[in-house]
């Protein structure tokens, strides 16, 4: 079966048991508030961090932010928490329908 049917499949049984994508596809979940916080979960590792750039890969691609005095406030296995100015947010590379 080829991947593109089989995450179908399993976006219409998340849908039809009402449970969220990212949970049943191990998608990211970005929460913004602002422009000044994000925090980002089902992460799977920091690939650069300075004060003013921040790249984190996750299944779906990376997500990059660009701005001013970013500083992180909490990393897990499962969550990144940073703060600081964002002026730009990319997602790279991601292949998701």
């Amino acid at each position: 079966m080829c991947a593109a049917r089989s995450t179908r499949i399993v976006e219409r049984m998340s849908d039809a048991l009402g449970v969220p994508r990212d949970v049943t596809l191990d998608l990211p979940r970005l929460s913004l508030e602002g422009n000044v916080r994000l925090v980002l979960e089902n992460h799977k590792g920091i690939i650069e961090f300075s004060a003013d750039r921040l790249r984190v890969q996750t299944t779906a691609g990376q997500v990059s932010i660009v701005g001013h005095r970013l500083v992180l406030r909490g990393i897990n296995r499962e969550r990144v928490v940073v703060e600081g100015r964002f002026d730009n947010l990319e997602f790279l590379g991601w292949e998701v329908s």
